[in-house]
């Protein structure tokens, strides 16, 4: 209930109190003289016109009783309306009452600040929200063809102020009517929703925007791919996405600090925009990958031009905090409708193409090819193999030796590692690179260096206490030592 109501019916009900109290006064203190009058002629034996002077005694107290209230009632329903009054002028809601025809006779203090316009102004003209007959609510109606029917109307709409600001505004109208039912005034409630919707927004463009680099996030990306594919398949052309990769990223980011590497993808993200069509989509799908939605291909080199676009770009040296930075990128391309019509597939071949990329050295562009799942499937299995492998420290170490021909002795060992597979002993060529891609390459040298400490140790114990042992290292160890 709102305050205006609640004073309202506080009135009405001390109202109605009051009345029956001096009504009920009144009409006791009347019978009450004429009771009295009547005993006493009776008593004195007196004539009939003594009774009637008491009777008119007891007509004259009612009539100054009925007086009383009337003047009781009219006294609450004057302070009933300031109160009301009161209420709606101090309201933080903005009221307006016109006419039926749209004619103002009233507006709050709130309402002329909303608008910008003082009362004076607005007070008999003739308003916006009644004239212009294109205001529709949600359900297709007009203002008037609501209230003709007895019912509230409602709109969120755009709106200027008098200096010019436009700002939004929901507006709420109800119905005025006489004892005949014709419409007389109309009551109008408006409200400044403007920082709301700057919140919503805000809120929305979180959900669907990447604050750091301002490109659609993953989740906006995915909805215009869907859309996208329905233009393909409704029009019959064809799209195109790159996955995009930055090639040592993390080295700058853990070198330089991330706030550096923040800076980078925001660098990046521009780089990236400026070379494709405003039409096309640009995305960040988290920490340093990227895509780009291509539309309107025309043919399948089109994406690649645009691919070496990006790496020449991307390229470029970047100065960030006295720092010349130089990144590259491995990209992975799919075509839609020839690759699939799917998004989620289209995204997993655009995956498979950009890693056959960083196979390949890097710094490359590379068309999805069928036999990529193959190739993914038979990498993810030797991988999970590899896992395997390193918790069982299923590797030995070979001794080769180092012999120094002018002297015939052996100066030292190279130490060569080896898989014990299931299936025979494998060399380092096949497992190597997955484990530099995967990061197991750091569990695996520490298990190899171990190893190789222990054998030398067992060789000098037999007398070979002059030789040193040689291990290779990934570089990667260095940087991640644990």
């Amino acid at each position: 209930m709102n305050k205006s109501s609640s004073l309202g019916s506080f009135a009405k009900r001390h109202n109605r109190l009051l009345a029956v109290l001096i009504c009920a006064a009144a009409l006791a203190a009347a019978l009450t003289s004429v009771w009295f009058a009547y005993h006493a002629a009776l008593a004195q034996n007196r004539d009939t016109l003594l009774f009637s002077e008491a009777l008119t005694t007891g007509l004259m107290v009612l009539t100054v009783g009925l007086s009383l209230y009337m003047l009781a009632r009219q006294h609450l329903a004057d302070q009933s309306m300031r109160l009301l009054t009161t209420a709606i002028e101090q309201s933080h809601g903005a009221v307006m009452i016109t006419d039926a025809n749209g004619r103002i006779e009233y507006v709050n203090p709130r309402f002329a600040d909303i608008t910008g316009h003082s009362r004076e102004q607005l007070l008999g003209s003739v308003s916006d929200l009644v004239s212009n007959a294109s205001l529709r609510d949600q359900h297709d109606c007009s203002l008037l063809e609501r209230l003709q029917r007895g019912e509230a109307w409602s709109l969120t709409m755009a709106s200027t102020r008098r200096n010019g600001e436009r700002f939004w505004q929901a507006v709420s109208a109800a119905p005025v009517r006489d004892e005949k039912g014709r419409l007389t005034h109309i009551v109008f409630s408006l409200e400044d929703t403007s920082q709301q919707r700057e919140l919503h927004t805000q809120l929305e463009r979180l959900a669907y925007f990447d604050p750091l680099t301002g490109l659609e996030n993953r989740r906006m990306f995915r909805d215009r791919l869907e859309q996208a594919l329905r233009h393909v398949s409704r029009h019959g052309t064809a799209l195109a996405l790159l996955f995009i990769d930055l090639d040592g990223f993390k080295q700058i980011n853990d070198s330089l600090g991330h706030d550096v590497g923040d800076e980078l993808l925001v660098a990046v993200a521009q780089r990236i925009r400026r070379h494709v069509r405003d039409e096309d989509i640009v995305a960040r799908l988290g920490g340093d990958e990227f895509i780009v939605l291509l539309s309107h291909q025309r043919d399948s080199h089109a994406a690649a031009v645009v691919a070496r676009k990006i790496l020449a770009a991307l390229g470029e040296p970047v100065t960030l905090r006295d720092n010349d930075v130089r990144i590259g990128a491995s990209i992975g391309i799919t075509l839609a409708p020839e690759d699939g019509m799917n998004g989620e597939l289209l995204l997993r071949n655009a995956d498979l193409a950009m890693y056959r990329a960083k196979e390949l050295g890097r710094n490359n562009a590379q068309y999805f090819s069928e036999d990529m799942h193959q190739r993914i499937g038979a990498r993810q299995s030797l991988e999970a193999q590899l896992q395997q492998a390193i918790r069982d420290e299923q590797f030995v170490v070979h001794f080769q030796p180092l012999v120094d021909l002018r002297e015939h002795r052996i100066t030292g060992f190279e130490a060569l590692a080896r898989w014990q597979h299931a299936e025979g002993e494998r060399l380092p060529a096949s497992f190597l690179s997955v484990a530099e891609q995967s990061g197991l390459i750091v569990d695996l040298g520490e298990i190899i260096l171990r190893k190789a400490c222990q054998q030398l140790r067992e060789l000098q114990q037999l007398g070979f206490d002059a030789q040193t042992v040689s291990v290779n290292l990934s570089a990667r160890q260095f940087r991640d030592p644990a």
